[in-house]
Parts: C-alpha cells; structure tokens; sequence
C-alpha cells in the first residue's frame, strides 16, 4: 500500500501556498491593490473624477491578479485509497518475485500493496498478477493468465 497518510502531504490554504509559490506574487498583489485604493482616495478627496477612476481601474486589475493567482495555485490531488475487498478482480503487477505460498510487493491502481501468493508456482517481478482475495490489508494475489476474468481494463 502507499506510505502516505490521508492528508499528508497535500496543499492545505494560504499559507502553504505561499511556502510553495514564493511571497512575492502575494505581495505584487497586495501593492496593487494599496496603490490602487491610494489613487482612488486621493481622486475622491481632491474632486478628481479621471484620478479615481484610474484607482478603480488599478485595484480591479490587482483583484484579477489575486484571483488568478488563487486559480492557478494547484492543489495536489489526494491518493485514493480503496479497502481491500474493492481490488478482487483486478489486474496488477508484481514489484517484487513472490514465492508460492510466499509474500512479496504488487502495483495495483497506482498504489504498492503487500500480496500473498495464492498459487502454487512462483511469481516473478513484473509478471501480470489478479488479485483473488484478501488477508486483512494483504492482497492474495496469482498469476494472470489472458482467459481470466478481471474487472480491469488493462
């Protein structure tokens, strides 16, 4: 199985988005936007329509700039993670060589899962394995041949 916890190592808000795409596009913004709400303070004090509207303009400029940048902040997609019982059926492959009867590592929906040989005959790192059952959280696993049965499409 994967050795990442649920919520670990995802992006959670503001501010691990800073630690990941840097302080500075957070502070253009920021400026942006006092520069702008200056501008258009100081045209509203003096009377000056062309100085507010020109601050309008800028601090509107400064909030698409900090929309786009909450937008194109990617947030890292959490694995998924299915119980055991969900995998019978489905086609892997062996990481590591599985004696008969033996324990070993598989590939399956793009997480690492601890499998039980439940075949008579060796498996080899790499071979094709369906998944026939479970032991807790270990998968027990045979050989896939073309003609089984699978709910996998590969």
């Amino acid at each position: 199985m994967s050795n990442e916890q649920p919520g670990k190592g995802t992006l959670n808000g503001l501010a691990d988005r800073i630690l990941i795409y840097g302080i500075r596009p957070l502070i253009l913004v920021v400026i942006i936007n006092l520069v702008g709400l200056f501008i258009a303070v100081n045209g509203l004090l003096t009377g000056d329509l062309l100085e507010t509207t020109i601050g309008v303009i800028i601090i509107t400029i400064g909030v698409i700039l900090g929309i786009g940048f909450a937008a194109t902040t990617v947030r890292k997609r959490r694995p998924t993670y299915r119980l055991p019982q969900y995998m019978v059926g489905l086609v892997g492959e062996a990481r590591t060589s599985i004696k008969a009867g033996g324990e070993g590592v598989i590939f399956l929906e793009s997480e690492l899962w601890s499998a039980i040989s439940d075949s008579p005959e060796d498996i080899s790192a790499g071979e094709r394995v369906i998944v026939t059952g479970y032991d807790g959280l270990k998968l027990k696993v045979k050989p896939h041949k073309k003609g089984d049965k699978s709910n996998s499409k590969t």
